[in-house]
């Protein structure tokens, strides 16, 4: 931790965090099994809908109710200039996979972070549909959190050989499938399937753990130009 940071534990700010995320997730699954979301397009052509607005309004108001003086980025809300003059900013996604949640596939997320002189200090990943939290303080480990509350030590085991590699069509999978296939074939594993959702946390779970690497990759131009 640095010297800069007041308080190195930060367990208020964990379990205010939590607290936005499972109040977040409540929301959403309300609406989730209700059926009765409203979707709309973003300036971006990416969809939001009504829950992510809802998350959102529930996320914002825990967090500045908690830390008022603390700077806030969501992506569904407005950009806070402010942020960047503040050594706290929270950053958050009210619903990390829209799309899946649109097709009703279970694999989204509510995604927390705050940031402290420019390095992430807490993260916390709430999963609506089975209510499983994990968790983490930087410097001091992760945790899994049952529906229940049980609090377990989070870490990954070690992986297979060859280790199972996954990677996102928003991490340049689709575009990269040459170099994918020449990293595959470097460690000896098969070629990863490109999955329709980002970056998991709750993935590299033991009670629910599928691959051992995610592979991200920039778009092919700049891969041809470090080869060069």
């Amino acid at each position: 931790m640095s010297s800069a940071v007041p308080d190195p534990s930060f367990e208020r700010e964990l379990a205010v965090a939590m607290d936005a995320g499972r109040q977040a997730a409540d929301v959403i699954l309300g609406f989730y099994n209700a059926g009765s979301t409203g979707t709309y397009a973003k300036g971006d052509g990416s969809p939001v809908t009504d829950a992510d607005l809802a998350s959102d309004a529930v996320i914002r108001r825990v967090l500045t109710g908690a830390f008022p003086d603390d700077a806030l980025l969501t992506e569904e809300g407005a950009r806070d200039e402010r942020r960047l003059g503040e050594r706290r900013c929270w950053i958050v996604d009210p619903i990390d996979g829209t799309a899946q949640y649109v097709a009703r596939t279970g694999l989204f997320d509510v995604m927390i972070a705050l940031v402290v002189d420019g390095r992430p200090v807490v993260a916390v990943s709430v999963h609506p549909v089975s209510g499983r939290v994990h968790a983490a303080i930087r410097g001091q480990g992760a945790w899994r959190y049952d529906s229940d509350g049980n609090r377990v030590r989070f870490s990954i085991q070690p992986s297979p050989t060859p280790p199972r590699l996954v990677s996102s069509k928003w991490y340049g999978g689709r575009d990269s499938s040459a170099a994918l296939v020449r990293i595959s074939a470097a460690v000896g594993a098969s070629p990863p399937p490109v999955l329709e959702v980002g970056f998991q946390a709750r993935a590299f779970d033991a009670t629910e753990r599928t691959y051992d690497a995610f592979i991200g990759l920039p778009p092919p131009s700049r891969i041809s130009i470090a080869q060069e």
